[in-house]
């Protein structure tokens, strides 16, 4: 729009000088702007010294890969010109067509340069509410919305990173899964008002197979396991600490294995005892302790003992 103006300017301010400037193209010519007025093609030229010339011979244009746009001219106003259409500008600096822009359309095939900019005035504005986009120092860029900064990306000692700014900071998907810092340093959130949320880890998908990890809420009962759909498989789930594995329960069953034989325990003597261990038909172990008896066999009050199986202990 700026390089719109600049042009109709010019011609009018040669106009109301009362006269016409033609000037041929020199060898010190470095920027070309043209178009055509009335059916007639002009030039602005511009050589190294910063001198701008006018021709409005249609011979004087040199060649160019821009497009020749067009400009309609109704009448000269002491003002500025008025135009039928909204006029098209090409730029081209040594013969190649670098910038074309028209009432719809801005395109360019070198790289825009543009100022830092700030928050309170980015280097590129979108739209008219002051949105855009600024470098904020030398390895950040920051989009703007509503005077405030919204998100940017940017290098941090070689790695590249990406953020969102304020207390609670959002990402949609669809409108209703949201990720969010949970107004709290060093939490993040996955929450939708009071629809209960999932969250999935995929061990493996293929079409509508797949097999994935699942963290959920249902019913007001949270859940953690192995899922799988179509042609997946069942998997085990397992607990680990320090990288080993301590707990499994088995993917057909659920049954509850320790991982290494006879090493882990539940519970401990004098301190983090479970209270009471409820079985539905046996308890099997190679050697029990009760009350201060211990052995591979014997009995406890009315308890059987084969074998090292306790079946029925009542003290």
């Amino acid at each position: 729009m700026r390089i719109k103006q600049f042009v109709a300017g010019a011609l009018c301010a040669l106009l109301l000088a009362g006269g016409w400037l033609s000037s041929p193209v020199g060898a010190q010519q470095i920027m070309r702007i043209y178009g055509t007025v009335g059916g007639v093609p002009i030039a602005l030229l511009a050589n190294s010294s910063g001198v701008l010339r006018v021709s409005l011979d249609g011979g004087s244009i040199p060649a160019s890969t821009c497009a020749a746009p067009a400009l309609n001219e109704t009448g000269f106003l002491t003002t500025g010109i008025a135009f039928t259409a909204v006029p098209a500008v090409s730029i081209s600096v040594a013969g190649t067509c670098i910038v074309t822009a028209t009432a719809t359309a801005f395109t360019s095939t070198v790289p825009g340069v543009f100022p830092n900019g700030s928050l309170g005035s980015p280097s590129v504005v979108i739209g008219q509410d002051g949105n855009g986009w600024f470098r904020n120092g030398a390895t950040e860029v920051v989009g703007s919305v509503g005077g405030g900064a919204a998100f940017g990306w940017g290098t941090s000692g070689g790695v590249a990173y990406g953020q969102i700014f304020g207390n609670e900071a959002r990402l949609y998907f669809s409108g209703d899964t949201i990720i969010q810092r949970d107004n709290a340093a060093n939490t993040l959130a996955q929450r939708n008002g009071t629809n209960a949320q999932s969250f999935r880890v995929y061990n493996t998908v293929s079409g509508g197979d797949s097999e994935f990890l699942s963290y959920l809420w249902s019913s007001n009962i949270a859940y953690i396991g192995t899922e799988k759909t179509g042609a997946g498989t069942a998997r085990a789930f397992r607990i680990q600490t320090a990288g080993s594995g301590r707990w499994e329960f088995t993917a057909s069953d659920g049954h509850m294995l320790a991982v290494t034989d006879n090493v882990t325990d539940i519970g401990a003597s004098g301190a983090t005892r479970p209270r009471t261990v409820y079985a539905g038909t046996s308890v099997v172990a190679p050697a029990y302790t009760v009350g201060a008896t211990a052995g591979a066999s014997g009995t406890c009050a009315s308890a059987t003992v084969v074998n090292g199986i306790v079946t029925v202990c009542t003290p």
